[in-house]
């Protein structure tokens, strides 16, 4: 259900192209979509609260995937949004700050503050709190001004040609299937050059096929997209018109464009499937950890993310990327150091707080470093697909982190986390002169821009 969220992509051109039904021409196209999805969200959640899984588990694992369906086409919403709203680099680092700031809020809120109320009250309170309050926030979402003129509408709408775009689109956005390829083919030959018996092997060579199938089609798909232009069939269809435009614009270095949006967070994203057990296996106890990830590392987390924003309207996206993928994986040193460590509270808050800080820059810089890649016109679809890179290669990796970790340690785990950062890093030259030569021209807003067209 999780990956899930790594599908939004497929779906995101509906929400750059159309109005959300009923309340998008009141609220506005980002806006109406917000709401209608924490609606969805809010009604899902209900749902649960009055689902059994023990009476049935398939209701509740349909009412999961729906929540996942409304959060991730919330954040498809949300994204564009803060794409289309920032002025400049500057700002949208400020715009990037305060969306994680809220993020980690959440994060708190919704994790800690569900659990307490579920351990206080049951399951039905907490999740008939957790709709409630979603609820509230479609409230607070239509009180808010409505924006100036959103750029797409002022760049005219997309022509809407849906047949055949969705198959076109799944085959252009597994570009990075070839990055998938070599760490489904390489795990398992590097498992067995370690020692570390598995029985995965054949699940492991048959995902690798299948990720290299559409790796080609969107290789062959370049090739043409580039001869042809955007203005085809496909380049005007709301289905693809934002693959294509990305593609285009970027050609070849497209595949290593994204191959570095899978490779940037890498090895601080695979760290956090081992990084919890680590706690338990050196004998710090749940309240400890509990105390200290929700106050040093919080606050690491917000002062890391408010740095980053900052940091590449300042530095310049450049020096912005390797300061946050350099204290990335200062952070997961900083757990290696605490493997090999005597267990004592100053040394667990010292680690936590660098991985927290770190961890925060990172995220900062790498979202205004993915936003200045979209088209204002298809914000959405190309934020969604990069950010979906971004998390599906660490998720598969994680897979196999456990293997690794009982074979070098938590001390070498945590060390070769952080060295998986370096590809990266030494990749941050090239991928922001890329950038800087193909950026999107920003589109100026005409006096009065038509409204989007609503779904039927």
């Amino acid at each position: 259900i999780s990956l899930v969220n790594n599908l939004k992509f497929l779906w995101a051109p509906v929400l750059d192209r159309y109005a959300a039904p009923g309340i998008g021409r009141s609220a506005g196209r980002r806006r109406g979509w917000v709401v209608l999805c924490q609606m969805g969200v809010a009604a899902s959640l209900a749902g649960l609260a009055v689902t059994d899984p023990a009476a049935g588990l398939l209701p509740v694992a349909l009412l999961a995937l729906l929540t996942v369906f409304w959060s991730a086409s919330q954040d498809v919403a949300i994204d564009a949004w803060r794409i289309e709203l920032a002025r400049d680099e500057a700002e949208a680092g400020l715009l990037a700050a305060a969306h994680l700031w809220g993020y980690r809020g959440a994060m708190v809120a919704g994790g800690g503050g569900t659990l307490y109320l579920a351990g206080s009250f049951g399951w039905e309170p907490a999740y008939l709190a957790a709709a409630g309050t979603m609820g509230l926030l479609c409230t607070a979402i239509l009180l808010l001004p409505r924006p100036r003129a959103e750029a797409m509408e002022a760049a005219g709408p997309v022509r809407p040609r849906m047949v055949g775009g969705v198959l076109v689109a799944l085959l252009a956005m597994a570009a990075v299937s070839l990055v998938i390829l070599a760490i489904g083919r390489a795990v398992p030959e590097l498992a067995q050059l370690l020692g570390i018996a598995t029985d995965r092997r054949d699940v492991a060579l048959r995902v690798a096929a299948l990720a290299l199938l559409p790796f080609l089609a969107a290789t062959l798909a370049i090739q043409r997209i580039r001869r042809d232009g955007t203005e085809t069939r496909w380049g005007r269809a709301a289905a693809t018109a934002g693959v294509v435009e990305f593609l285009h614009r970027f050609g070849w270095a497209a595949l290593l464009l994204l191959a570095f949006t899978a490779l940037f967070r890498l090895g601080d994203l695979v760290m956090g499937a081992i990084g919890k057990t680590l706690y338990a296996h050196l004998g710090y106890t749940a309240q400890t950890v509990g105390a200290v990830e929700g106050t040093i590392g919080l606050a690491a987390a917000m002062v890391g993310v408010a740095l980053g924003g900052l940091s590449t309207g300042r530095l310049g996206p450049r020096t912005a990327l390797l300061l946050g993928g350099g204290l990335a994986a200062a952070g997961n040193l900083a757990f290696a150091w605490l493997a090999l460590s005597p267990v004592e509270t100053w040394r667990l808050a010292l680690a936590v707080g660098l991985d927290g800080f770190g961890g925060g820059v990172a995220s900062a810089v790498f979202i205004v470093f993915l936003a200045g890649l979209t088209c204002r016109r298809h914000a959405g679809t190309q934020y969604a697909l990069l950010s979906s890179f971004a998390f599906l290669v660490p998720q598969l990796v994680a897979g196999s982190s456990g293997l690794v970790q009982a074979s070098v340690g938590y001390a070498g785990f945590f060390a070769g986390t952080a060295a998986l950062a370096l590809p990266a890093l030494l990749l941050v030259p090239l991928v922001v002169r890329i950038a800087d030569r193909h950026r999107a021209p920003s589109p100026e807003p005409l006096p009065s821009p038509s409204p989007s067209p609503s779904l039927p």
